[in-house]
């Protein structure tokens, strides 16, 4: 698709209407594949294009603006990132208004990028209005109020609020329980990471059970995949190690040992400690 792009832009099989979108998502695919030198060229020729058909407040200098972030934040240039953001933003709002759905994209990234900054308020700023948007647009039980609770959950674990996180955290695990009958990797995620917020806090016990809840639908999503389950394994062997519980300990480092010895280098440091 890449090559077939190239060879139309040499060509000259497009008009100058089309360009702009060509140059735009070769630029992207450049981005998907780690090329951010490329990437930006042709993302920027786009925008220079869109510019002189388009003006500066159209939706697709918007978009443009919106992938040139992508390469900021791929090479960690957070701020240079925002200052394009922000202008995404300020034209979504004026073609759009405050409640499209673009809108609150711009405030996810701009969330990540504040993240990034460890500026944790105006993440949490970010967050908190792209997910009243998404609450508007989609209502309380769409899985995109599950990523913008995610979100906020990590926001306020970054910040050492692990109770807040916690609280955030289940509101989307409540969400995802909903779709596929709670067979979701999603929600795997969700109960792993609100484990992690309990071990944080000591409360081993909690965690365990959250970890555990992960591995039984991992058990059923990654059946004939047990590889996919070694994370979840691990975090339960960390917990039960903290808890001086060996009969449980080893019955899950089993499981690790079953498994091809170069997938079982993900926390070398703690399994050199127990005996496998």
């Amino acid at each position: 698709a890449l090559k077939f792009a190239k060879k139309a832009l040499k060509y000259g099989l497009l008009n100058n209407n089309n360009n702009g979108v060509l140059l735009n998502n070769i630029g992207l695919r450049n981005i998907d594949l780690k090329n951010l030198k490329s990437g930006k060229k042709y993302l920027t020729k786009a925008l220079n294009i869109d510019i002189n058909l388009h003006g500066n407040y159209h939706p697709n200098i918007a978009s443009r603006y919106n992938n040139l972030s992508l390469i900021h934040i791929e090479n960690g240039e957070y701020t240079d990132a925002i200052e394009l953001l922000e202008k995404a933003l300020n034209i979504d709002i004026n073609v759009y208004g405050d409640k499209h759905e673009n809108v609150a994209t711009r405030f996810i990234n701009l969330s990540e990028c504040y993240r990034k900054l460890s500026k944790l308020n105006k993440a949490l700023d970010s967050i908190r209005k792209a997910h009243e948007i998404d609450l508007f647009n989609y209502g309380e039980e769409h899985p995109m109020l599950c990523y913008t609770y995610n979100i906020e959950a990590h926001i306020y674990s970054q910040m050492g609020s692990y109770k807040k996180a916690i609280e955030t955290i289940n509101k989307a695990i409540k969400i995802n329980k909903k779709f596929n009958d709670g067979l979701n990797d999603k929600l795997t995620s969700d109960y792993n990471f609100k484990g992690i917020l309990s071990a944080k806090m000591s409360d081993f016990k909690n965690a365990i059970s959250s970890f555990i809840k992960a591995d039984q639908i991992e058990s059923k999503i990654f059946k004939n995949n047990p590889e996919l389950r070694i994370i979840t394994w691990l975090n339960i062997c960390k917990s039960y190690k903290k808890l001086n519980k060996n009969k449980e300990l080893n019955f899950y480092l089993s499981k690790i040992e079953k498994l091809p010895i170069e997938l079982q280098n993900h926390d070398n440091d703690f399994l050199k400690n127990v005996k496998i």
